[in-house]
């Protein structure tokens, strides 16, 4: 699979959203998808993930 076509995918947010979980079921929701980084490094920038109850900004967490 492309990694563009990834990219899409995840910006556009093409993807069954309510059944995203973790390997021990946790649930994953999508708060932001955050802005493509056209630099080297990570594919996108400033996503705002929660996983169970904690959220995931970039490469911070806050509780």
């Amino acid at each position: 699979m492309q990694e563009d076509f990834l990219q899409y995918l995840w910006k556009y947010g093409l993807f069954p959203a309510d059944k995203l979980f973790t390997a021990d079921h946790q649930r994953i929701q999508i708060l932001a998808p955050g802005q493509l980084n056209t630099d080297a490094g990570p594919d996108f920038l400033m996503a705002r993930i929660r996983i169970d109850e904690a959220v995931w900004a970039g490469h911070d967490r806050t509780d």
